[in-house]
């Protein structure tokens, strides 16, 4: 049996009027994803575009891990150098990188792989 879920991306949309004409011409933005855009004369049309783009973009896309010499941390924590700047209580315990990654082990057990069409 085959689960397709979605996923959400939240989209800023923006209408600017068109000095020929004077009627609105509508921008999408993917929040986060900037270079993601799409235009188009209605809202809803640019909303379908940014969609198309957007699962285009997806289906070409992969999230990776890269590992770092501790050398090359230039100083900073290894939180820190991983993009953790604000850790709070975790901030000097060098056990907390592998609570996060018992907490994303565990989120990644419940996620349920999107369908290849």
């Amino acid at each position: 049996m085959n689960h397709t879920t979605n996923t959400e991306y939240r989209i800023l949309l923006t209408g600017q009027p068109t000095p020929e004409s004077g009627s609105s011409c509508w921008r999408a933005t993917v929040l986060g994803l900037p270079e993601l855009t799409a235009e188009a004369c209605s809202r809803a049309a640019a909303l379908e575009l940014i969609q198309r783009r957007l699962a285009e973009f997806l289906s070409q896309a992969e999230v990776v891990t890269v590992s770092v010499p501790t050398a090359a941390l230039n100083g900073a924590s290894e939180m820190e150098a991983l993009g953790y700047r604000h850790f709070g209580v975790f901030a000097n315990d060098p056990e907390a990188l592998r609570l996060f990654d018992e907490i994303e082990v565990a989120r990644n057990q419940h996620l349920v792989e999107p369908a290849q069409v």
